[in-house]
């Protein structure tokens, strides 16, 4: 059994048992994908980010008063980031035919690498793919976060990407977290994603149920 079947085998068995009343429902495995669009022309959904905001603004906070030199009795102004005061944007395709795969590869503004088209260019029975090409800001870059374990109703260990989920007494809504960390000298650029959802879930997920939120550290 290849990798790829083996995590999605064990990604549909989590999602059983998310269903029966769990708290989160998540969505499987994340991968990193090479598709990418022209940075100006990603407008389609503005991507939440004041939670991530507040936290770089108390990480900053920190430091000022970890310093030598900071005192008690001493009232610091922590700097403020202007890159975080803009809105950014992801392009978000929910794509469950092969004829929306075929039309995907085939934008015109659309560039990738040969190999993402020969491995996600055929539209399996089972799953449908969710696919989220962001704006990142200046200064910060994405990453993708460390699978985490967890068991299955029968006791088997099972390996998910915990930032797309649901809750489970709100299934019409999908969070997805878009990870960021500092890196000074990234431009401006676009990053993307890529997640097979058993196709037990469609009903659920669409383009407009997605929420990208910009996440600094794990949620």
């Amino acid at each position: 059994m290849s990798k790829r079947r083996y995590l999605l085998l064990l990604s549909a068995l989590l999602l059983s048992s998310c269903a029966q009343g769990s708290y989160r429902q998540y969505f499987g495995n994340m991968e990193l994908v090479s598709f990418s669009l022209p940075y100006s022309e990603i407008d389609e959904k503005a991507i939440v980010s004041d939670d991530w905001k507040e936290a770089v603004e108390e990480e900053r906070r920190q430091e000022i008063q970890n310093t030598p030199s900071s005192s008690s009795t001493h009232s610091h102004v922590v700097p403020r980031d202007p890159v975080l005061e803009k809105t950014y944007y992801a392009e978000i395709f929910v794509l469950s035919t092969q004829t929306q795969l075929d039309a995907f590869f085939s934008l015109e503004s659309l560039s990738f690498m040969e190999e993402d088209r020969k491995e996600y260019g055929f539209m399996p029975q089972d799953i449908f793919y969710v696919v989220v090409i962001s704006q990142i800001p200046e200064g910060y870059e994405s990453f993708k976060r460390e699978n985490v374990q967890s068991t299955d109703e029968d006791g088997n260990m099972v390996i998910i990407s915990d930032n797309f989920y649901s809750f489970a007494n709100r299934p019409e809504i999908n969070y997805f977290f878009i990870d960021l960390r500092h890196a000074p000298d990234r431009k401006e650029h676009v990053f993307s994603f890529l997640f097979e959802v058993p196709r037990q879930y469609l009903e659920n997920i669409s383009e407009t149920t997605i929420r990208p939120i910009y996440s600094w550290g794990k949620k």
